[in-house]
C-alpha cells in the first residue's frame, strides 16, 4: 500500500537497494532490476528476496548499519538543451572527421577496399547531419526512506509490517513532501538460532569546531576512520589498530538549526545528495542549544567549549553507524576496556591522499564500564600532524582585540557511543528496534520546543536570583534594590515568554476577562515553580553562605578556645566553654552540628553518633550531606578497625558513597572523594566518571562549609599549601580543607594523593605527619625529617611539626626541644603559626617547675583565640612564683571573656585570702561558687588543700561605705 503519491509527469518508480547486494526480484527472467513500477502497481505488486544467513554475526552487522534504502524517481523524457545538443554535434564531428582521416591513412597500407564499402564510406564522411530536437529518459530522484530490517533478528519466524515515510530529497519540490508505503517483510527461518545479541551500539559523528584551514580545505574528500588501538607496543614496537568504521560525508556550514537529526552514514551519497533528507534519519537528533552540556572531556584538556564562536562555520557529519554485540563479544569489549588496553583513534585525511593524515584524535572509553552508564558524549582534540604553523586570518571586526591577545583554541571533534543497555549490564536483547531506546540518546535526544526552552529559561532565571540572595544575605529589597531591580526585570521578561510560549497557546485569550483569568493562572504555576526550585536548592548547601551575628563569634570563639583545651588535655576546662556556647546558641541546630564535628575530630565516635539519634528538627539541615559524609566516615574507620574480610571497609565505603551522590547529585566532596578513592584503587571507569562529574558540577557549585570553630588540623599545623596550580587541583584542595575541618582525616589522604605529586616535599611531609598523627595511627617507626628550606617560616613549620610527632608519641623531651626552638624564635616569625606547641612547652614548664619559662612561653601566646588561655596559665605560673599582684592582674584579664570560668575566679579568691584582703576573697569565692554543682579543677583543689589555715586572718575588713549626696541649687 502506498498513499499520497505526488501528481508528476513521467513514470514514478521505487528502486530498492541494500549494502549486502543479495536482494533480488523475484521474476523469471535474470538479471531483474530492484525496481517497483508505480504506474502498473494496482495490477502488479512485486516481491524481493534477500539472502541472509542464519546465525552469522557479520550480516547481522552489514544489516544493523545498512537499512533497506528506497528511493522513488520520476521516470522522466527531457529535452536536451540546444547547447548541450550543439556541444553533441560537435563532438561527433570530431569524431566523424577522426574517422575520414583514419580511413585516408590506411588505404596506402592494405588491400583495396571493396567499392561499395569505399562509396559507403565516403558518403558517411561527407554526410551533414541536421540538428532534430533530442529527448533523452532520465530518473530525478523524489523522496527517500528506509526500512530497519534488524527487526528481523528473532528465535522465531518473524512476519511484520513496516510503515515508511518516503521525505522528499530536495525542498524545491513545493507540491510534495512526503508519502507513506506499507511493507510485508517476512523470514523464512529464524534468523538466530544459536546466537543471541546481548547490545546494541551506536557510534556517532557529530560535528568539528575550531576549525583550522588544514581541514577547511576541501571539506568534500575529508574521511574519518575510526580505529581501536592498542595502548601497548607489539614485538615491533607498533600500536596495532582495526578499523571498525568509516564517515566519508562532510560539509561545512553554519549551526542554525536548533535540532539536528543524526542519519545513517551508509545511506548517505553524493548523487542524489540526500544529506539533508528526513527520510535517512535514525530518529535521534542533537539539540544545538544543548551542544556543549554533558561532555566527556580527557583529563588536563585545552578545549574550552565557551569560547566556540558560532559566527564560524563548522564541519559537520551528524551520521551515525550501529552494530550488534554477542555475548562473546560484550565480554571481550568489556574487558579490553576495564584492563586499558585499547583506546579508540580518530584518524582524518583526504580521499584522494589516505597516507596524510591530516589531523588524530583520541578517545578512551573506559567511562561507558562504570554501572547504569550507557551512553556518553566525547569532547575529541584533533591534534594536527603537520608540525608547520597554522596561519590564521584575522576579521576585521576583531582585529583589535586579537592584537592584544590570540587566543589559540585547539580543533575539537563531538562524538558520541552509545550502548543500547550499559555494557556492564548486557543482556539477551528481545526486541532490536530503536524505538525501544529512548534512552541510551536520551543526553542529547530532548527535543525542546520553545515552550520547554521557556520553561527552563525562568527556572533558572529564580535559581540564579535565589542563590543571589542568600549568598548576600539580603534580609530585605533595600539591601540591595539596583541589582534585585535587574533581577526583576530579567525575570519579567522570562515570565512574558512563557505566556507567549505556553499558557497563551493552551489556553488562548480574546478579551480582558479572559487574559486576567489567565494571569491566575500564570501566577499560581508559577509561584509553585518558585516553591520547588526553592525546595530542591536546599540540599545544596555549598551554594549558600552562613548566616554571622555577633553571637555566632561568641559562640565560635568559645569552640575555638575549647579546642585548644581539649588538644592540650584540659577536657574540665573545654567542657565549661561548650556549656557556655551551648546556652549562647539557644538551640541552633548549627551548635549540634559543631559539636558532631568536635566529637570526630577526637576520634569519640560515640559521642558523635548520639547526633544522629536526635529529632530530625534537632539536626542541621542546610549541612546535611555533610553529617551524611561523616557517618559514612565513622562506619569505614570503626570498619577499617575491625574488618574481617580483605578490603570490607573499601568496599562498604565505596558502596554508601555512590548511594549518597544519589541522594546529592550536585555535592562536590562526594565527588571528589570517590574519584581519588577510584584512582586509589585503579578503577579506570570510575575514575573517568566521577572525573566528568565534578568537572560538569564545579561551573556552578563551589564547595564550602559554615563558619567553624578552629580545627585540630589548623592548629597542629595552620601551614596552608600552595599547590594549586590547575583548576583541578584548586577544586581537590578546597575540598581537602573541608574534609581536615571536619574531622575526616583518613578520607583527605585520598584526596591528598592527588595533591601531592604538586606540592614540595616539605609540605607533604608536613600535611602527611598531621593527618597521622590525627588519626592516631602507631607511629613508632615513623622517623622526623629535615628539609634543606630557604624560608625561616618553612623551617619553623618543619620544626614544629616533628616537635608534635615527638609529643604524641611520648618523647616528651625531644619534643621540647624542638618546642624551645620556637620559643627562641626572635621575631623571625610571628608565634600565631606555632600556638599549640609554646603552649604545650609552657604546660611542661609549668609541671616540671620551671615557672619562669612557663612565663615566657605563654607570653608569646597572647592573641586571639589563644588569650584566655595564655593569661590563665601565666597567672598559674606567677602564682606559683608567688607573684600574687602579677597573677591578681592577669586573672583580672581573664573575666573579660564573658564566660564564668570558676577556677579564674577560684584563684582571684586563694591570691586575696594570702593577700590578706579577706572581703575581696570572700567577694571573689562568691562568684567562683555561683554555680555551687560545679566543681573546681583538681590544680586549684590541690593548691586549696596547701594553704595553711593557721595563717588565715578571719577577721574580714569591710571597705567603708561612702554616702551618697544630694545637689541642690
Amino acid at each position: 500500500m502506498i498513499e499520497n503519491l505526488p501528481t508528476m509527469d513521467g513514470k514514478l518508480e521505487i528502486h530498492l537497494s541494500q549494502a549486502k547486494n543479495t536482494l533480488t526480484k523475484l521474476v523469471d527472467v535474470y538479471p531483474t532490476n530492484n525496481v517497483i513500477d508505480l504506474s502498473i502497481f494496482d495490477e502488479y505488486k512485486p516481491t524481493f528476496s534477500l539472502m541472509v544467513e542464519q546465525d552469522n554475526i557479520e550480516d547481522a552487522n552489514i544489516l544493523s548499519d545498512n537499512p533497506l534504502l528506497l528511493t522513488l524517481y520520476n521516470r522522466v523524457m527531457v529535452r536536451v538543451p540546444p547547447d548541450e545538443v550543439s556541444a553533441r554535434t560537435k563532438s561527433l564531428e570530431d569524431e566523424k572527421v577522426k574517422r575520414k582521416e583514419s580511413v585516408k591513412e590506411n588505404k596506402g597500407h592494405r588491400r583495396r577496399t571493396p567499392k561499395s564499402i569505399e562509396l559507403k564510406t565516403e558518403e558517411i564522411a561527407e554526410e551533414e547531419i541536421e540538428e532534430p530536437e533530442i529527448y533523452e529518459e532520465q530518473l530525478r530522484p523524489i523522496a527517500q526512506g528506509h526500512i530497519d530490517l534488524l527487526r528481523l533478528y528473532t528465535k522465531k519466524r518473524e512476519l511484520a509490517t513496516f510503515y515508511t515515510i518516503l521525505y522528499q530529497i530536495s525542498i524545491s519540490e513545493e507540491s510534495f513532501s512526503s508519502c507513506t508505503a506499507a511493507w510485508e517483510v517476512y523470514a523464512l527461518l529464524p534468523l538466530l538460532k544459536d546466537m543471541t545479541f546481548h547490545n546494541m551500539v551506536h557510534v556517532s559523528f557529530e560535528s568539528i569546531f575550531n576549525v583550522k584551514p588544514n581541514l577547511s580545505e576541501n571539506v568534500d574528500y575529508l574521511v574519518a576512520d575510526f580505529y581501536f588501538e592498542s595502548k601497548i607496543p607489539n614485538e615491533n614496537n607498533q600500536y596495532e589498530k582495526v578499523k571498525f568504521c568509516t564517515f566519508k560525508h562532510f560539509n561545512k556550514e553554519l549551526v542554525t538549526a536548533t535540532d539536528v537529526l543524526l542519519g545513517w552514514e551508509n545511506l548517505r551519497s553524493a548523487e542524489p545528495k540526500n544529506f539533508d533528507c528526513i527520510g535517512i534519519c535514525c530518529h535521534f537528533s542533537i539539540n544545538t542549544f544543548n551542544i556543549f552540556r554533558h561532555l566527556v572531556y580527557e583529563e588536563n584538556s585545552k578545549i574550552h567549549a565557551k569560547n566556540v564562536d558560532f559566527r564560524n562555520p563548522v564541519i559537520s557529519s551528524n551520521a551515525t553507524h550501529r552494530f550488534v554485540l554477542t555475548e562473546e563479544f560484550a565480554r571481550i569489549l568489556e574487558d579490553v576496556l576495564a584492563f586499558d588496553e585499547q583506546q579508540i583513534l580518530i584518524e582524518m585525511y583526504h580521499i584522494d591522499n589516505p597516507d596524510d593524515i591530516i589531523v588524530k584524535g583520541h578517545i578512551d572509553p573506559a567511562i561507558l564500564l562504570y554501572p547504569e552508564v550507557s551512553s556518553k558524549r566525547f569532547a575529541v582534540e584533533l591534534s594536527s600532524t603537520d608540525t608547520k604553523p597554522v596561519k590564521h586570518s584575522i576579521n576585521p571586526s576583531s582585529a583589535k582585540l586579537s592584537s592584544i591577545r590570540v587566543l589559540e583554541e585547539p580543533t575539537f571533534a563531538i562524538i558520541s557511543i552509545c550502548f543500547a543497555t550499559p555494557l556492564t549490564e548486557s543482556f539477551i536483547l528481545t526486541t532490536l528496534q530503536d524505538a525501544k531506546l529512548p534512552k541510551f540518546l536520551s543526553k542529547y535526544n530532548e527535543n525542546i520546543s520553545s515552550r520547554m526552552e521557556a520553561h527552563y529559561a525562568f527556572e533558572k532565571e529564580i535559581k540564579k536570583l535565589i542563590l543571589y540572595i542568600v549568598k548576600n544575605d539580603i534580609k530585605k529589597l533595600e539591601d540591595a534594590k539596583g541589582i534585585l531591580c535587574c533581577h526583576k526585570e530579567n525575570l519579567t521578561n522570562q515570565i512574558f515568554k512563557l505566556i507567549s510560549s505556553d499558557f497563551n497557546i493552551k489556553k488562548p485569550t480574546e478579551d480582558a476577562i479572559e487574559f486576567h483569568n489567565l494571569m491566575t493562572t500564570v501566577y499560581k504555576e508559577t509561584v509553585q515553580t518558585t516553591y520547588n526550585t526553592l525546595q530542591n536548592l536546599r540540599n545544596y548547601v555549598s551554594t549558600f553562605s552562613f548566616p554571622e551575628t555577633e553571637n555566632d563569634n561568641r559562640i565560635l570563639n568559645y569552640l575555638s578556645i575549647a579546642q585548644y583545651f581539649s588538644v592540650l588535655g584540659e577536657e574540665y576546662f573545654a567542657k565549661i566553654l561548650c556549656d557556655k556556647a551551648e546556652k549562647l546558641a539557644a538551640g541552633d541546630t548549627i551548635f549540634n552540628f559543631f559539636k558532631l564535628v568536635m566529637a570526630v575530630e577526637k576520634l569519640d565516635f560515640e559521642n558523635a553518633k548520639k547526633y544522629y539519634s536526635l529529632p530530625s528538627n534537632k539536626q542541621f539541615e542546610l549541612g546535611l550531606h555533610f553529617t551524611e559524609l561523616i557517618k559514612i566516615y565513622i562506619n569505614y574507620v570503626e570498619t577499617l578497625a575491625n574488618e574481617t574480610m580483605f578490603n570490607q571497609a573499601m568496599e562498604n565505603l565505596i558502596a554508601s558513597l555512590r548511594e549518597e551522590v544519589i541522594a546529592f547529585p550536585n555535592e562536590l566532596c562526594y565527588w571528589v572523594l570517590l574519584h581519588c578513592i577510584f584512582k586509589y584503587c585503579s578503577y579506570l571507569p570510575g575514575t573517568n566518571y566521577t572525573r566528568w562529574k565534578y568537572e560538569q558540577i564545579e561551573l556552578e557549585v563551589e564547595p564550602k562549609l559554615p563558619l567553624m570553630p578552629a580545627s585540630r588540623f589548623m592548629l597542629m599545623n595552620p601551614y596552608e599549601i600552595k599547590a594549586s596550580i590547575t583548576v583541578k587541583e584548586t577544586l581537590f584542595l578546597k575540598v581537602f580543607t573541608i574534609l581536615t575541618r571536619l574531622g575526616l582525616y583518613k578520607f583527605a589522604v585520598f584526596v591528598f594523593k592527588e595533591l601531592e605529586m604538586s606540592c614540595q616535599p616539605f609540605e607533604r611531609y608536613l600535611t602527611l605527619t598531621t593527618l597521622k598523627l590525627l588519626s592516631n595511627e602507631v607511629l613508632t617507626n615513623y622517623q622526623p625529617k629535615t628539609f634543606p628550606v630557604t624560608k625561616p617560616l618553612e623551617k619553623y613549620f618543619i620544626t614544629n611539626i616533628n616537635g608534635h610527632l615527638e609529643y604524641s608519641r611520648g618523647a616528651i623531651d625531644y619534643a621540647i626541644q624542638n618546642y624551645w626552638k620556637l620559643l627562641m624564635n626572635d621575631h623571625e616569625v610571628s608565634s600565631s603559626h606555632y600556638l599549640l606547641a609554646l603552649l604545650r612547652y609552657g604546660f611542661h614548664m609549668l609541671k616540671i617547675g620551671n615557672y619562669q619559662e612557663a612565663v615566657e612561653a605563654f607570653q608569646k601566646c597572647d592573641l586571639d583565640d589563644t588569650k584566655l588561655i595564655a593569661k590563665f596559665y601565666m597567672a598559674k605560673a606567677l602564682f606559683k612564683m608567688n607573684k600574687f599582684d602579677d597573677a591578681e592582674r592577669e586573672l583580672a584579664t581573664c573575666t573579660n571573656f564573658k564566660v564564668h570560668i570558676p577556677d579564674v575566679w577560684g584563684y582571684l579568691a586563694l591570691i586575696n585570702l594570702l593577700l590578706k584582703r579577706n572581703f575581696k576573697a570572700l567577694e571573689f569565692w562568691k562568684y567562683a561558687k555561683i554555680h555551687p554543682d560545679i566543681e573546681f579543677s583538681r590544680d586549684l583543689q590541690e593548691d586549696l588543700r596547701n594553704v595553711d589555715i593557721y595563717d588565715v586572718v578571719l577577721y574580714v575588713d569591710k571597705p567603708p561605705v561612702i554616702p551618697c549626696m544630694t545637689l541642690t541649687s
